[in-house]
């Protein structure tokens, strides 16, 4: 048996991390925990709760729902090769995954595409 979840409570979930998402770090290696996210970060930037996604969650295509956050400029703190990222709170690690195409980070500060959150309606 499938179900199907419905638009509102997927916005839960996305108004949650719309709200809470304050910090980008940028690393070597996966962090799983908040901790690491700052521990492993070899760059960073900070907008304040509420400041990566500032649009509501919209359609996702085929079937679900999406944020998508602002393009992010920050700090390189460590020259080295950027494989991850974790969006934080100011207390805990959110969500995080891999950079689509990985490069070291040779300059003083750095510009993080737009990135899509985006969670299916069900199967």
């Amino acid at each position: 048996m499938s179900a199907k979840v419905e638009d509102s409570v997927l916005d839960g979930g996305l108004n949650a991390l719309r709200a809470n998402a304050s910090q980008l770090f940028l690393s070597t290696i996966e962090p799983t925990t908040f901790a690491e996210a700052v521990s492993f970060a070899i760059g960073n930037a900070d907008y304040g709760p509420g400041g990566i996604f500032v649009d509501p969650p919209a359609p996702w295509a085929p079937n679900g729902r999406k944020l998508t956050s602002i393009t992010m400029v920050g700090t390189v703190t460590s020259h080295a090769m950027v494989n991850w990222w974790a969006l934080c709170s100011p207390t805990g690690l959110l969500v995080h995954g891999t950079i689509a195409a990985p490069r070291v980070m040779i300059e003083s500060s750095f510009e993080f595409v737009p990135v899509v959150i985006g969670m299916p309606k069900g199967v």
